[in-house]
């Protein structure tokens, strides 16, 4: 966190939002040329906020470096492919004479190398930092002239005080003087090192040192003042330029002279060697050798054309020119070799604008890319690295603006960084521009990226369909980001239950099992897991249950968090009236999940959420379309089946309610509610084994849909009836028994189970058969038998 003026925070949260308002901000009428302006208008702002509190020891001096490390390289990419995309003008000047500026000119538009180079300069000298130059002395070496006066007595030594007197005669000046001097050739240098040529002028002057000044202006190259009169001609610069440098040149080699007295000469004539040794960071070693190729180049180019009206015989003064063949690639070579970058985010944007004045933009991308996944990055100062990727990102989306020609691998590498920026917003759960980020990925890595944001939000359905609509706004593939977001919740890794019974989403199919009995059906099943009887209190029957079921919850007891997670995930589905079906499917998907492990009161929990008002589930009617017809009615169907299977658990639980409520009721109301109940119970049991009946319907049945690819869900279909049928008819057995008091017919209902179950038609045997629970129900029907001969014994040949 950063504090800005005041008492007022800025976070990186507000970073964040400012960048992307500077990147969306009339996203289609920007020229993309001044998106990088705008970068760097934002780092100046952050960078001015960052210096307030590095003066109040309230910030790292680290921040201060990385935004004006972003802000120079901004601007860099800004001047730089402001020439790389315009279109040079290269005409023949009108003039019939050319000056040495004229050619300056036409060499810079004809040459596309040294216009870049020139730009380069420009920007290393624009962005050098601010200096305190010398204080001004109004007379020129006043204390080595007020020492002769007061000291010597001397007048005659006046006369040694001319610019050239103390090295002709070897008389030092005052140690104030000399003290002065340096100070003012180093002045001058910073100013020189700034392209400030003027101000080196002045300084000169304001010092009385005149000499100075006219070797300064004797750098200007020779040019003619426009609108002028052709038969007078007003030039400025120096038409003697040559003989001018040559001087500039000996006088940097002068060993007997301060460091910057030679640096600064050797500037003003494009030596190298002498500059060097003043320089400090990596901006002034490539400021240095850019100056001196800039040098060698237009003199050359000014050799070619005849221009240059002095020839310097004398070996001694003639500037080197080894910096003509210069590259740019051999300058960047030479300052690596001096490793003067301490700080390593400083080395890795010197690297980024050195590829770029390279124009190697995709190099750049490999090299953020490979800084990224460096996960020391991240843990020794996380920071840094939300500032690299920040920064990365919009390189990349800046590159992909240009409409630049980037290599298949480079272009992968781009889409990592902005998924890594991506995850980072999601990180810093910035929920209003994710969705803008992710349309800048290929579909796949959108449909990915953007389904792990939308798994983890747990806001309020309001709040969830903004982040779809926003989605939708950006073009991103909203139907299979829902579903892609379901998926995802529903194969979260359950805690492992107690029976340690886990499904998934067509992906991982049940084991197979040969532990069943032989006269099992074809669709092998495995034996169910060994688990302790259900919690809540069964009926008398059902104690007679083997361990083989997993604990079935009542229908109204608390649902864990984890389970409400998943049933809210069904939400990201009911916000496009396209997708109802599909909504259902994986609703039906999850009644599986929650059926397998005996959590009725999950399932229960799915129905209150489709049938929520909001939803579009809650008002589906099938459609006409004889194409979907099927597939519709098999998924409704389905959902169907686990709806009256649920309410058949609901009205036995209320069932028993009632009947543990018979000491307390008068025996008439007792008996009409019991029956009332048991009644509700009879019908949903006869709509659950309808749906069974109809199976293998292409329409109405529950896996009549499915083909060999959803083998799986057929098998934990299987599994299911394996579990609740049994259950189920047990419990009815166990009503039929206990209301038999009131109503003898209901202790044969519980005799005649037994023709259900041995129906060929419906095969209800087979569950019992595969889940072993074949002789709880000849226990239980025997029982029924013997009681109906206790009470009726004349009845025994009825049966």
């Amino acid at each position: 966190m950063f504090l800005t003026e005041g008492e007022e925070y800025f976070t990186m949260q507000d970073v964040f939002t400012q960048f992307t308002e500077a990147y969306s901000k009339n996203y289609q009428q920007v020229d993309v040329q001044k998106k990088p302006e705008s970068y760097e208008n934002l780092c100046d702002k952050f960078l001015e906020r960052i210096k307030q509190q590095v003066r109040s020891f309230t910030s790292e001096y680290k921040h201060c470096i990385m935004w004006e490390a972003e802000r120079n390289t901004w601007n860099l990419i800004s001047q730089l492919q402001l020439l790389r995309s315009t279109t040079r003008d290269v005409g023949i000047s009108p003039k019939s004479y050319q000056t040495e500026r004229d050619l300056f000119n036409r060499l810079a538009k004809e040459n596309h190398d040294f216009a870049e180079a020139l730009i380069v300069r420009k920007w290393l000298q624009e962005k050098a930092p601010p200096f305190n130059p010398v204080e001004t002395q109004s007379e020129l070496w006043g204390f080595t002239r007020d020492y002769i006066m007061f000291t010597l007595k001397d007048t005659e030594s006046n006369r040694y005080l001319d610019p050239d007197g103390p090295y002709r005669n070897g008389i030092p000046l005052h140690h104030s003087d000399q003290a002065h001097e340096k100070e003012l050739a180093k002045s001058i240098y910073e100013y020189l090192r700034r392209g400030q040529f003027s101000n080196a002028f002045d300084i000169c002057e304001k010092n009385c040192q005149y000499f100075r000044a006219a070797a300064i202006g004797g750098y200007v190259v020779y040019g003619e003042n426009e609108n002028q009169d052709e038969e007078s001609i007003n030039g400025y610069g120096n038409i003697n330029r040559p003989l001018t440098r040559a001087i500039f040149y000996r006088t940097a080699r002068e060993n007997n002279l301060d460091i910057y007295e030679r640096a600064y000469n050797a500037v003003l004539c494009g030596d190298v060697e002498n500059v060097l040794p003043v320089c400090v960071k990596w901006e002034d070693y490539v400021w240095a050798y850019y100056n001196g190729m800039i040098e060698c180049k237009q003199e050359q180019y000014f050799n070619l054309k005849g221009r240059n009206s002095v020839e310097v015989l004398d070996e001694e003064l003639q500037v080197p020119t080894k910096f003509v063949d210069f590259s740019p690639e051999d300058i960047f070579r030479a300052v690596e070799a001096q490793k003067v970058d301490k700080y390593p985010i400083m080395e890795l944007f010197h690297k980024i604008q050195k590829l770029y004045i390279l124009n190697q933009p995709s190099a750049i991308i490999n090299v953020l890319k490979e800084e990224l996944t460096n996960d020391q990055l991240r843990q020794n100062d996380n920071d840094v690295y939300c500032y690299i990727l920040r920064f990365a990102a919009y390189f990349v989306l800046y590159l992909r603006e240009l409409k630049l020609p980037i290599p298949e691998n480079e272009g992968m590498e781009g889409d990592e960084i902005i998924k890594l920026y991506t995850e980072l917003l999601i990180e810093y759960q910035q929920n209003k521009i994710i969705a803008l980020y992710a349309s800048e990925l290929p579909k796949k890595l959108s449909i990915e990226t953007y389904a792990a944001f939308l798994k983890n939000n747990t806001e309020s359905r309001d709040k969830r369909r903004i982040l779809y609509i926003l989605a939708e706004n950006h073009g991103l593939d909203v139907k299979s980001i829902t579903r892609a977001t379901f998926d995802l919740i529903f194969n979260e890794p359950d805690v492992e239950d107690q029976h340690g019974l886990t499904t998934s989403l067509r992906r991982r199919p049940i084991p197979s099992s040969s532990s069943f009995l032989s006269s099992s059906s074809s669709s092998s099943l495995p034996s169910l897991p060994s688990s302790p009887l259900p919690s809540s209190p069964l009926p008398s029957s059902i104690n007679l249950v083997n361990d083989l079921d997993p604990p079935i919850r009542e229908t109204t007891s608390p649902v864990s968090n984890q389970d409400l997670i998943k049933i809210r995930g069904l939400e990201w589905l009911t916000f496009n009236n396209e997708q109802v079906i599909e909504a259902f499917d994986r609703a039906n998907a999850l009644c599986r999940r929650f059926f397998v492990k005996g959590k009725l009161n999950a399932v229960k929990n799915v129905f209150y959420a489709t049938s929520n008002q909001e939803s579009t589930l809650s008002s589906y009617k099938i459609g006409d379309d004889d194409d979907k017809l099927g597939y519709e009615y098999s998924v409704i169907n389905e959902y169907a089946f686990y709806y009256n299977m649920t309410e058949f658990f609901s009205k036995n639980e209320e069932w028993a309610k009632i009947s543990r409520e018979k000491s307390l009721k008068k025996e008439t109301e007792f008996d009409t509610r019991i029956r009332e109940a048991t009644e509700a119970v009879e019908k949903l049991f006869e709509k659950f084994t309808n749906a069974l009946i109809s199976d293998d319907d292409d329409k109405g049945g529950i896996t009549g849909r499915y083909n060999i690819e959803d083998e799986e869900r057929k098998k934990e279909l299987n599994l299911i009836k394996d579990i609740y049928v049994p259950n189920i008819v047990l419990r009815l057995h166990h009503i039929y028994e206990k209301t038999r008091d009131g109503n003898q017919e209901y202790l044969n209902k519980s005799f005649h189970l037994a023709n259900l179950i041995a129906d060929d038609n419906q095969a209800l045997y087979v569950h019992f058969l595969r889940s072993k629970k074949l002789p709880i129900l000849i226990e239980c029907i025997k029982n029924s038998y013997l009681e109906i001969i206790r009470t009726n014994p004349r009845d025994i040949f009825l049966y």
